[in-house]
């Protein structure tokens, strides 16, 4: 923003540049993981408990978090609080 005042508009474009280019390689390693194979029976007899509990810890840390940041935390707060979690 200092530099649009400044009214050097390269800054801008770089940053803007930069995140596009960061949110595109985001995209493809997390569709990289998620077409990997799930593993043999064994590996997924003991990573299934893993998840279910790293899902129920991040779903409860994402309650708490969003509560606590007022205003935008009240409206997740509700919407955790009608999902149950």
């Amino acid at each position: 923003m200092l530099a649009l005042v400044a009214g050097d508009k390269k800054y801008p474009v770089v940053a803007v540049t930069i995140c596009l280019n960061g949110l595109l390689f985001g995209n493809h390693l997390s569709s990289y993981v998620l077409s990997a194979d799930d593993g043999d029976d064994e590996m997924r007899r003991v990573s299934d408990p893993i998840r279910q509990g790293a899902e129920g810890a991040n779903s409860r840390h994402t309650c708490a978090t969003m509560c606590s940041h007022l205003p935008h935390g009240l409206t997740s707060g509700v919407a955790c609080v009608l999902q149950g979690s």
